[in-house]
């Protein structure tokens, strides 16, 4: 009685597993580095958005903070990013 309630314990498992992997949406895991490249082009729109100089160094000072607090940059690649946003907005 005992093997036979274990099985059925088991196959319910099994099926509720099934059953939710079905109908839940496969989720997608980026790696960081196209993460980061995504974040840098989506604030190189902005800045692309932006005719005035001065707005665009407020804008940039911005992007500073919220990058400053991002948690897929460190110390190095914020100054990486910020020379490339910089560098974008001169050219």
């Amino acid at each position: 009685m005992d093997i036979v309630n274990i099985i059925v314990l088991f196959l319910v498992v099994l099926i509720i597993f099934l059953v939710v992997k079905q109908f839940l949406p496969s989720v997608s895991f980026k790696s960081k580095a196209i993460k980061k490249s995504e974040i840098i082009d989506g604030y190189k729109k902005q800045l692309d958005s932006v005719n005035d100089r001065s707005k665009k160094m407020i804008l940039l000072k911005q992007i500073n903070q919220e990058l400053s607090r991002n948690i897929f940059f460190d110390q190095t690649e914020l100054k990486e990013a910020m020379t490339t946003l910089t560098n974008h907005i001169v050219k």
